[in-house]
């Protein structure tokens, strides 16, 4: 018997390590970015590197990418943001 639709459980996508070289189409993917998320990361500082014809992300600039997102939306929450008070 399946389960509910409501219950199907979600595909996996796989992790971001920060030893690692991905093609930048991989991590989006594992990460679940559509083109416009990929072009917002990219304005927003996540390091891309070209190749050829191909761009590649270090596992460790996406791990960065994130801690630094996070430390913005953690000083702009402290700053008058919607808080938990």
């Amino acid at each position: 018997m399946k389960p509910p639709a409501d219950k199907a459980p979600l595909p996996s996508r796989g992790s971001i390590r920060a030893d690692e070289v991905l093609l930048y189409s991989e991590a989006a993917r594992r990460l679940g970015w559509c083109t416009k998320s990929r072009r917002f990361a990219k304005q927003r500082g996540l390091r891309v590197i070209r190749f050829g014809r191909w761009e590649f992300v270090l596992g460790s600039d996406v791990l960065d990418f994130f801690r630094k997102l996070a430390e913005q939306q953690a000083a702009s929450s402290e700053q008058g943001g919607i808080g938990d008070e």
